[in-house]
């Protein structure tokens, strides 16, 4: 079966909040975190009644939002039926969670997120997707295995239909940056972690890495987030392998907009004086590996945010040319030109690197793009 053969582009979308509209079992939302509120805020744009939250199997919060957060004990007690609402969090969990719950009538899974904004469910055009099946067929053919062929039929499907089965059925399991079947962590890795947040990325780096490496490089263009990924590194035994930044990396030296919320900082276009937005200096990764004699050459870069991969890319060409890194970039959060722009952005660099795709979780969001040069 051809590559256009496993798509499904006849336009026909599963609902899922029509569904939940005429729903009349009461409905309770599995989390009481981040992700939680997106699927929150998506039932209240939607006009759908949300029952309440429930943890499980621990309860963390009293209240979510001033409201109790139940056990599932609580929920099945009062509840002689129900349905449930799930973000990707738990996503692997749910069929545990159908083990201790009789009481559950159905789950219903998002697809997407919209980590800076309100929206989730997003799909995918039809049309669009069928107007780049040449980019798409070429990108399927350079994939070094068959998994990653099939993970992007599912992600495609998923996106085009808001049905998560097919994402579903290409699923084989957790994975992360550093514990997957595509790169191996050396103890000589100098990592570059673009978007260093508060230090997450890098502390997962380290425990997998079990605290050998030769050195870190990251930028972070939030100013409270990289104050606390400062204080965090200054905690280490190694604080002088660790190189930080304040800034982001782009095609060129200007300032950069990035919106900014307490969750979130992500780029955008280079615009003032929109809600949530700021300001920030933007450098090439190649002007900051050239004019500082300190750091060294990448041998792993990762990135994970959603606007500003083409012109980190494009800021990187000399390094993916002359050191040519792994790397792993998430793309599930991009739109239909996403994978398509960043994979042209790679070859643009180096015509060498070999493609594979992963889930780290069952959701469209987490896909990720591995690039190595073998």
């Amino acid at each position: 079966m051809g590559f256009v053969d496993k798509l499904v582009l006849d336009g026909k979308r599963k609902r899922m909040e029509e569904e939940l509209k005429e729903e009349k079992l009461p409905l309770f939302i599995w989390g009481s975190g981040n992700l939680a509120e997106l699927v929150r805020k998506y039932l209240r744009i939607h006009e759908i009644q949300a029952a309440g939250f429930f943890e499980w199997p621990m309860v963390r919060h009293d209240t979510f939002h001033g409201n109790k957060v139940y056990s599932m004990e609580e929920i099945e007690e009062g509840n002689s039926r129900y349905n449930v609402i799930v973000a990707h969090g738990h996503y692997s969990m749910a069929a545990e969670l159908l083990t201790h719950a009789s009481n559950i009538n159905k789950i219903y899974y998002l697809f997407s997120f919209d980590y800076c904004g309100d929206n989730c469910n997003t799909y995918f055009e039809c049309d669009t997707v069928r107007s780049l099946i040449q980019p798409f067929e070429m990108i399927y053919d350079r994939f070094s295995d068959n998994k990653s062929r099939e993970n992007l039929a599912a992600f495609l499907n998923t996106k085009m239909t808001g049905d998560v089965q097919y994402i579903f059925d290409a699923f084989e399991g957790e994975m992360s940056f550093f514990e997957n079947d595509v790169y191996a962590l050396s103890k000589t890795e100098c990592y570059w972690n673009i978007g260093g947040g508060r230090g997450e990325t890098i502390t997962e780096f380290l425990k997998n890495t079990g605290n050998r490496f030769k050195q870190i490089v990251t930028l972070e263009p939030d100013l409270e987030s990289y104050r606390f990924l400062r204080r965090y590194i200054e905690t280490l035994p190694f604080v002088n392998q660790i190189f930080a930044y304040l800034c982001a990396a782009w095609d060129k030296q200007e300032k950069v907009s990035f919106f900014h919320d307490d969750d979130v900082t992500e780029s955008g276009g280079i615009a003032e004086g929109e809600e949530n937005r700021v300001l920030v200096d933007g450098i090439p990764l190649d002007k900051l590996f050239l004019e500082r004699e300190d750091i060294q050459a990448p041998t792993f870069i990762t990135a994970n945010y959603f606007q500003g991969i083409i012109e980190m890319l494009a800021g990187s060409k000399y390094i993916l040319k002359r050191y040519a890194p792994a790397l792993a970039i998430v793309v599930g959060h991009n739109d239909e030109y996403g994978l398509v722009r960043i994979t042209e952005a790679i070859l643009n660099a180096n015509v060498e690197y070999k493609f594979y795709l992963r889930f780290h979780q069952a959701l469209a969001t987490t896909l990720v793009l591995y690039a190595v040069a073998e």
